[in-house]
């Protein structure tokens, strides 16, 4: 039998968040069972990949956050860091983020491991699915294989690079003008 144990500094966000996800689920009975439900379909489709199994309960977890206010959709560095450590399981040391366009916004990404770039964007901004030809700069899977994380309103896409994701963008540019 193979374990999974998760450490969280005292008085962090992070933990704050978890707390609150468990005292909500122990009042909403609702809430409870359908992440019963999820949890189990998580453990029997990624038996043995944690990683996989944490991602795959991610859009669960975050719609429950919402409802219990904790999370807030509009503090997108908030919202970064919580989609990095959950369904890329990066160790994330720093996050930068700034406004890239009305609606697209991209963060620098640093971890003990290296840096990584991180494009969210609003759904109003509309990212074209990756070709063949392109494949030298798509994004980095999430731990479920995923290309991008979808939340309520919002997409975030991982990339090895700042490079590679504005190559990303160039193609989409190129893409829209026909």
């Amino acid at each position: 039998m193979r374990h999974h144990l998760y450490v969280l500094v005292i008085g962090s966000d992070e933990l704050r968040r978890h707390l609150g996800f468990r005292d909500w689920l122990r009042t909403h009975p609702e809430d409870a069972a359908k992440y019963a439900r999820v949890k189990l379909a998580a453990a029997e489709r990624f038996p043995e990949n944690i990683d996989a199994y944490i991602e795959a309960k991610s859009d669960c977890i975050f719609k429950i956050y919402v409802k219990a206010g904790l999370v807030d959709t509009k503090n997108l560095y908030e919202t970064a860091w919580s989609v990095l450590i959950n369904r890329y399981s990066l160790e994330v040391t720093a996050l930068s983020c700034h406004d890239l366009e009305k609606g697209l916004t991209g963060c620098e990404v640093s971890t003990a491991d290296g840096t990584y770039y991180l494009l969210v964007w609003e759904k109003s901004f509309i990212l074209r699915a990756i070709s063949e030809q392109e494949r030298d700069f798509q994004p980095i899977p999430t731990a479920s294989g995923k290309p991008w994380s979808e939340l309520p309103g919002l997409s975030l896409a991982l990339f090895e690079s700042k490079d590679a994701a504005m190559k990303l963008l160039a193609a989409q540019r190129r893409f829209e003008n026909g």
